[in-house]
C-alpha cells in the first residue's frame, strides 16, 4: 500500500506542476467515428484440450462488434471504443434487453510536447506483448483499469502504469473480493531506447499485488524485472530476452522463476521472412516446498505463442507449473500483393519432468507434443482482411499428464480450424479550426 502511495503522489506531482497543454497547440480538432466488425467461424477438436476417442467435434461462431470515437482538440484526446462480444445463439434474440460493454474510454492530455498521461479504461501492450499484450484474439481483448504516463522523443520511449483495484465502494478497508484471478495493484516501468541504428534495449519492470487469500488486510507483491536487447543488421535481426521474478504470491509462498527466448529473424528472400528462437519458462519441480519456480505472463499473450492451439495458456496462468520448452520456427511466406501464408512450427516441452509431485518422465523426453499452424491471409482493401486456418498437433504419451492433456487420449490427433472476416473501415472524418 506505501508503494502504491508514493507512485500515486508522483503522478499528482505531474498533473498538478506541468502545464495542462503543450508548448505549441493545433489550431483544429477532429472527430473520427470508426468501426471493428470480426466474425469468426471455428471448428475445434482438441483446442486447448487433449481429445479422447470418443471426442466430437464442435463448431461455433462468435464475434466482436466495436464503434470507436475519437475525439482530439487543444491537445486533449477523448476515445471510447463500445464493444459487443458473443457467440452467436447464446442469447435469445428476440428479447428487448442486450448487452454492451466498453472496450476503451479514456481521457489523454498532452502534458508536454513529449509527455503525456492517459486516463481510464485503456489497452496496454509494450514490444512483443510476452508480458503485457492487447490480447487481439479474444474477441474481448485485454483492458486495464489504469493511469498510464507516456514520455517519448526520438530515442526514447517510455511509460509508467498505476492500478489499484477494488471491486465496490467501502467506507471502511481495501478488499478485493471477486470470483475471477486479477491483480489488486499493479506498477509497471516500460522502457525502450534506441541506443543506435544497430542496437536497441527494452526494459519492463512491474510489481503486481494480490490479496493475500487468508487475510485480506495484506497484499502479496511479485516483482518482475528484466527485458530485451535487439542487435538489427543488413541482414539478420538477432534479439535476446530475459526477465526474472521474485516476492511472494498470494498463497503466502516465495517465487524464484525465470523466463529467456533467444531469437534469429532473417529474409531468405525478399518473399520468404523467417524466425528461430527457443523459448523457456521456468517450472516448479516441488509444490510443497514453499517455493513457487513458476514464471507467469498471465497479463501477456497467450495465442501469439507456444502454438496458436493455445495448450500453454493456463499453463503461464498458475504458481506451480511445469514450466515452457519451446523451440520454434516461423515462415511467413508473401505470396502476392494482397495474399500471404504463415507456416509455425513449435516443438512443445516442459523444464520439469515432476508434476503434481508425481515424475511424469525423464528430463531428456521432455518434448512432450510437436505443433503446425498454417494461416492464409487474403486483405483485398485497406480496411478487410480475411484469415484462414488450420492447426494440427502430433502428441506424446506425456501429454495425458498435464492440465491440457487429462482425459484425453495422445493417439488421437489434436485439430482446429477457423476462418476470420475482419472490417475496420473509417466511417466519417471531421476537422475544425478552432477560435
Amino acid at each position: 500500500m506505501k508503494l502504491f502511495l508514493r507512485a500515486l503522489s508522483a503522478l499528482v506531482m505531474h498533473l498538478y506542476l506541468l502545464p495542462l497543454c503543450a508548448q505549441s497547440q493545433p489550431d483544429s480538432s477532429t472527430f473520427i467515428v470508426s468501426m471493428e466488425y470480426r466474425p469468426r467461424t471455428e471448428l475445434r477438436n482438441g483446442y486447448r484440450q487433449l481429445p479422447a476417442l470418443e471426442a466430437a467435434t464442435a463448431f461455433l461462431t462468435s464475434h466482436r462488434a466495436r464503434i470507436n470515437l475519437n475525439y482530439e482538440f487543444r491537445n486533449f484526446r477523448i476515445y471510447s471504443s463500445l464493444q459487443d462480444i458473443r457467440v452467436w445463439g447464446s442469447e435469445d434474440t428476440r428479447d428487448a434487453t442486450g448487452d454492451a460493454q466498453f472496450a476503451q474510454f479514456f481521457v489523454e492530455p498532452q502534458l508536454t510536447d513529449h509527455l503525456k498521461i492517459r486516463v481510464g479504461r485503456q489497452q496496454i501492450a509494450f514490444d512483443d506483448q510476452r508480458l503485457f499484450a492487447l490480447n487481439n484474439w479474444r474477441q474481448a481483448g485485454g483492458r486495464h483499469d489504469a493511469v498510464r504516463l507516456m514520455y517519448k522523443n526520438k530515442k526514447v520511449n517510455s511509460d509508467l502504469v498505476v492500478a489499484f483495484n477494488q471491486n465496490k465502494a467501502r467506507n471502511f478497508s481495501t478488499l478485493y473480493d471477486v470470483s475471477f484471478d486479477f491483480y489488486k495493484f499493479l506498477l509497471v516501468n516500460h522502457l525502450a531506447w534506441q541506443l543506435s541504428d544497430q542496437f536497441k534495449i527494452m526494459t519492463i519492470n512491474f510489481a503486481d499485488g494480490y490479496q493475500d487469500a487468508p487475510n485480506s488486510a495484506s497484499t502479496r507483491f511479485k516483482f518482475t524485472n528484466g527485458g530485451k536487447l535487439t542487435y538489427k543488421s543488413a541482414f539478420f535481426t538477432l534479439n535476446f530476452s530475459a526477465y526474472y521474478q521474485h516476492g511472494r504470491i498470494e498463497s503466502g509462498e516465495t517465487i524464484r522463476a525465470y523466463l529467456v527466448e533467444p531469437e534469429l529473424r532473417f529474409s531468405v528472400n525478399p518473399r520468404h521472412q523467417v524466425q528461430l528462437g527457443l523459448q523457456v519458462f521456468s517450472g516448479d519441480e516441488d509444490p510443497n516446498d514453499g517455493i513457487s519456480r513458476a514464471f507467469m505472463a498471465q497479463y501477456g499473450a497467450f495465442h501469439k505463442f507456444n502454438g496458436r492451439m493455445d495448450y500453454t495458456e493456463r499453463t503461464v496462468r498458475t504458481y506451480n507449473h511445469e514450466g515452457i520448452f519451446n523451440p520454434y520456427l516461423i515462415q511467413d511466406f508473401k505470396l502476392g500483393k494482397k495474399t500471404g501464408l504463415i507456416w509455425e512450427s513449435h516443438l512443445l516441452g516442459t523444464t520439469t519432468p515432476i508434476v503434481g509431485n508425481k515424475v511424469v518422465y525423464e528430463s531428456s523426453q521432455q518434448i512432450y507434443a510437436w505443433e503446425n499452424d498454417l494461416r492464409f491471409r487474403y486483405k483485398p482493401n485497406a480496411y478487410t482482411n480475411i484469415e484462414m486456418a488450420y492447426l494440427f498437433m502430433l502428441a506424446k504419451e506425456q501429454l495425458e499428464f498435464l492440465p491440457a492433456g487429462l482425459g484425453g487420449d495422445a493417439t488421437v490427433v489434436p485439430q482446429f480450424a477457423y476462418i476470420e472476416i475482419t472490417w475496420t473501415p473509417e466511417l466519417f472524418r471531421h476537422r475544425q479550426r478552432l477560435p
